[in-house]
């Protein structure tokens, strides 16, 4: 789910263990568009159990004074560190 909030975006994230032992995650999810619009979500578990799924809405807002929200933001998730607990 993304969905714009005035001038931010209300981003859902669902962070699955996929592994076969216990590990924590931290994943980094980054909105982009026109004008230099940047903002970037970080995105920290608790231990999950292997097949565990994590979910929750985080609000994403470019920081930059006088920043521009886009009608169509492109959503990428840059990294996830995987870190077994």
């Amino acid at each position: 789910m993304l969905k714009s909030s005035g001038d931010a975006f209300r981003v859902a994230v669902e962070v699955t263990n996929t592994g076969s032992k216990p590990a924590k995650y931290l994943t980094y999810v980054r909105l982009t568009g026109p004008l230099g619009y940047n903002a970037l979500v970080r995105v920290e578990t608790g231990v999950l159990q292997p097949g565990d799924v994590r979910s929750a809405v985080y609000t994403a807002r470019d920081e930059a004074e006088g920043a521009i929200i886009p009608e169509h933001p492109t959503v990428v998730v840059p990294e996830v560190f995987r870190t077994v607990a």
